[in-house]
């Protein structure tokens, strides 16, 4: 595990199996006896996640203060807010 100098901590994750099973990249966790994938966009600069799950993660989540900025399909530049929270691999 890594650090940036921040209160964020990185980690290596291995792709290898969500690839050999599905073809694509997941990261696979468990929270509050629920078994969770993220599929991962390995060529963005961010990922997004439905409200719904949003939801799902209000105890756990930190709103943080700071707005992201990107171009949606429709090339029109959109603004939304930011979070961040901890999970178990």
């Amino acid at each position: 595990m890594s650090t940036s100098g921040d209160e964020r901590k990185y980690i290596r994750v291995d792709l290898k199996r969500s690839l050999n099973s599905l073809g694509i990249p997941y990261i696979e966790f468990q929270h509050k006896d629920r078994t969770l994938r993220f599929i991962v966009d390995t060529g963005a600069s961010m990922n997004f996640i439905r409200k719904d799950t949003l939801d799902f993660f209000k105890d756990d989540i930190k709103l943080l203060d700071q707005k992201a900025e990107y171009f949606g399909i429709d090339n029109v530049e959109h603004e939304c807010e930011v979070y961040t929270f901890k999970f178990n691999i």
